[in-house]
């Protein structure tokens, strides 16, 4: 049975390095919905939920025709009624700031795997030097970042103080 609201991805920068449109084109032949600087309505009982999906900053780096895969946010964003509920999937937790500027209640994230090195009791990882938002939850405002640290590692096959995780996440309805 498939999921009555859908399965989203987004793209991230190995999908960018790896050439990204047959990384999309293979996801969407198996039923996912690849959003890629576009928006999603879900709706249930009347009430409607969107869900986000950004570009990536790899593609800021590489060739032209990686150039559709930058994150646009403004773009992204362009059919999402003001007063609407948005949860926003964008790989690199670096967009957030303007994703939360935009009103966008939540943002997941990934990309930064920890670092695969961690002392989470201080909210440091090898992460942190290179970017703002590294691991985590954080709040500004009415939006929340959530960074979720990986399932697997990159490069060197090690994780120390960053143990793999499956995120489960429950929305409900605000006031």
């Amino acid at each position: 049975m498939p999921p009555p609201y859908g399965v989203f991805a987004i793209i991230g920068n190995h999908d960018i390095y790896a050439d990204w449109i047959p990384v999309k084109r293979g996801l969407e032949q198996a039923g996912i919905d690849v959003l890629v600087n576009e928006s999603r309505a879900i709706e249930k009982d009347g009430q409607r939920l969107w869900i986000a999906g950004t570009g990536d900053p790899a593609a800021n780096r590489q060739i032209a025709s990686q150039a559709s895969a930058a994150p646009d946010i403004p773009l992204t964003l362009r059919e999402v009624p003001v007063d609407e509920p948005v949860v926003a999937l964008a790989h690199n937790p670096a967009l957030w700031p303007e994703l939360a500027k935009r009103g966008v209640d939540l943002t997941l994230s990934g990309h930064t795997h920890y670092g695969q090195f961690a002392i989470p009791a201080l909210r440091w990882s090898l992460a942190s030097p290179f970017l703002e938002y590294a691991m985590g939850l954080h709040q500004t405002g009415a939006s929340t970042l959530y960074i979720h640290p990986g399932t697997g590692f990159w490069g060197v096959p090690l994780r120390f103080g960053t143990p793999a995780e499956l995120a489960l996440i429950t929305l409900t309805a605000g006031s």
